[in-house]
């Protein structure tokens, strides 16, 4: 992996020459890396190839809400020359179960993505079960375990069809794109598959269909029209809102919409004739407006294949790159944008192509494609997996609890690799022994580049009644704002951090010695993106087992011993979560010191130190105020 600058300055021919290729190639690595503002792109954590024949190509991966993921392609080990593959995945990359479609004859697919009920929807074309002696395009849709629930076919005599996208819609049932009876189409099913509408798009011969992205008053399509890059949106009916049409040829792969409604596509744009094609990522508004694009040219050929909205509300882009020379480097490329189209971080991987990507359910990403240094030659699926941005490390003080409940405590720590202050949403989730989740309440946090942060002591009340046996808590930093229905095309988390305790242990004690608290570097308590207010779940009781235990009804401030000789302890009580300063000031308003400026609190009682020896005899004050009104006054009388 290398951090590459993608637009060149000019560079005289003759800088390579009578120089080893690997060696042009790593003084211009160097040159460029030197030249670089760019983040370096996260770890890979591990990449996992799948192969059972000589040709396998991976069109589609896809997080999987229940965990891991499923991806689609074709293969030629079948019952025909050509067979669907579907296979789902651990979030390890370990298979989980794996399916060959096909019937006799040729099979193939582009798309599938999970779907609101558990299940999948999943598209392609069809020799084996076509009503033609030509393809017919399907749309299949599946249970949690690949089993068919229904499949429709469509198509007509001497035109081959296909699906090429197929996604579930807001308002129920699938919208799928393809080529059908020889044209660009949308066809629009019900929850059972029954055809609504099909709708015929502008078309020109050996034009391509290549995405469709449901947004809230229609549709936005990507495609390649007649041969050119083209994004067009439509009403939910399918007819004509409005179109873009580029001047060059190339051809448009995806088309996202983010929730501001701005619409950001990808694919490549032809280049001056004879020198081949290059990488393009475009931002319009609503209207089909241009705000910004982005070519990437500096190989014989590039191509963006897919993106996607990350929990940051910015995106990745998948593709590849082809030397024209030597044409069998062919290397994968991830790239990272933000909205104004400045590229955060660009990863690129040596032998195959990435036509697919996405961000994972613990805010890392993925993308996939086939795994092979020759175009159109043998090759298998290979995924990379990359670390997250953002990394939550959690570790509970006493993962065991007595039956009736008490107070859990765990330790906390975020870092993150971003480049920008980022503002983020921190929510809790709670599964219970029964698999019920509880969704906290969100609140914002917001991440500053390269930070650590750590808070080694967070306590949350377990109520007496909540089911004894294994609990998960989860702790989520990312976008908490509704996610279409089975979440494709976008992401909510940046990162994610889980432990499991146990309830109802008879031996367990709610208290950990001190040997067992957990170490942490850094420790910072100024800031913390975690909420220790007692957990409310339905149907519990989230009272503490005594008045001790509560956080307090109301603020109090108070200071013991008092009067006092050299040094008091003040103590704080708070019934919220808040960010308080307290500080001591003379009788005269001059400040004296700060014990927290601005500290993120806990609810429940907080001691601080008061050293004053060093001052003279007399009165004092010490104030409490925060962010949400709080404003609490002492008298302190220092006595020599």
């Amino acid at each position: 992996e290398s951090c590459v600058r993608i637009k060149l300055p000019s560079v005289p021919i003759y800088f390579v020459v009578n120089t080893s290729f690997r060696a042009a190639c790593v003084l211009l690595t160097l040159l460029l890396i030197l030249t670089c503002g760019w983040a370096q792109p996260p770890d890979t954590l591990w990449s996992r190839s799948y192969g059972m024949g000589v040709m396998e190509r991976m069109e589609r991966i896809r997080p999987v809400p229940a965990g891991g993921f499923i991806l689609t392609g074709d293969t030629d080990e079948g019952p025909g020359s050509l067979a669907s593959w579907i296979m789902r995945t651990d979030a390890e990359g370990n298979e989980l179960w794996s399916l060959i479609e096909g019937g006799g004859q040729s099979d193939g697919t582009e798309y599938i993505e999970p779907t609101s009920d558990g299940g999948f929807i999943h598209g392609g074309s069809t020799l084996s079960y076509s009503n033609h002696p030509t393809w017919d395009a399907y749309v299949r849709k599946l249970d949690a375990n690949g089993a068919v629930i229904w499949q429709r076919v469509t198509g007509a005599f001497n035109w081959d069809d296909y699906i090429t996208c197929v996604r579930e819609v807001p308002e129920g049932g699938y919208i799928a794109l393809g080529i059908i009876q020889g044209e660009p189409t949308l066809w629009r099913l019900g929850e059972q598959g029954g055809t609504r509408w099909m709708r015929g798009l502008p078309n020109n011969i050996n034009e391509r269909a290549n995405f469709v992205e449901p947004v809230e008053d229609g549709y936005v399509v990507a495609l390649e029209y007649p041969a050119n890059y083209t994004i067009l949106k439509t009403d939910l009916q399918g007819l004509l809102i409005w179109q873009y049409t580029s001047d060059a040829y190339g051809n448009a792969s995806c088309v996202r919409q983010m929730q501001d409604d701005a619409i950001y596509s990808c694919g490549y744009i032809g280049l001056n004739p004879g020198l081949g094609q290059g990488w393009y990522v475009m931002k319009m508004d609503a209207d089909g407006s241009i705000l910004w694009d982005d070519l990437i040219d500096h190989e014989y050929t590039q191509s963006a294949g897919e993106m996607w909205i990350t929990a940051d509300n910015n995106i990745i882009v998948s593709g590849w790159s082809q030397d024209e020379i030597y044409d069998y480097i062919i290397t994968r490329w991830l790239i990272k944008y933000d909205q104004s189209g400045n590229i955060i971080w660009h990863s690129s991987i040596p032998g195959g192509m990435a036509s697919t990507c996405a961000q994972s359910n613990d805010g890392g990403y993925v993308y996939s494609g086939y795994n092979g240094d020759v175009i159109y030659e043998s090759s298998d699926f290979r995924i990379f997996k990359f670390a997250p941005e953002v990394e939550i490390e959690l570790q509970p003080w006493n993962p065991q609890l007595p039956a009736d409940g008490g107070w859990l405590s765990y330790g906390a720590q975020v870092s993150n690799i971003l480049v920008d202050a980022t503002p983020l949403d921190a929510w809790l989730v709670l599964t219970n022994p029964n698999g019920d989740r509880f969704l906290q309440t969100s609140f914002p946090v917001t991440l500053q580049p390269g930070a650590t942060f750590t808070r080694p002591r967070i306590n949350v009340w377990i109520p007496p009644n909540a089911p004894n046996g294994t609990w998960t808590y989860e702790v989520h930093l990312g976008d908490a704002s509704p996610v279409p229905p089975g979440g494709p095309g976008r992401s909510r988390n940046m990162g994610l951090g889980s432990f499991t305790f146990e309830k109802g242990d008879a031996m367990a004690t709610e208290s950990p010695s001190a040997d067992s608290s957990p170490e942490w570097p850094n420790a910072s308590t100024s800031w913390h993106p975690f909420t220790s207010q007692p957990l409310t779940a339905a149907g519990t009781d989230n009272a503490p087992s005594s008045a001790a235990d509560k956080p307090p009804a109301e603020a109090s401030l108070s200071a013991s011993p008092n009067p006092f000789n050299t040094a008091t302890t003040i103590t704080l009580d708070l019934p919220v979560d808040d960010q308080v300063t307290l500080a001591i000031f003379t009788v005269q308003g001059r400040l004296v010191t700060t014990l927290a400026d601005a500290e993120r609190l806990t609810p429940g009682q907080h001691r601080f130190s008061f050293d004053a020896s060093h001052l003279a005899s007399g009165m004092y004050l010490v104030r409490a105020s925060s962010t949400h009104g709080l404003n609490k006054t002492q008298k302190l009388m220092l006595v020599r």
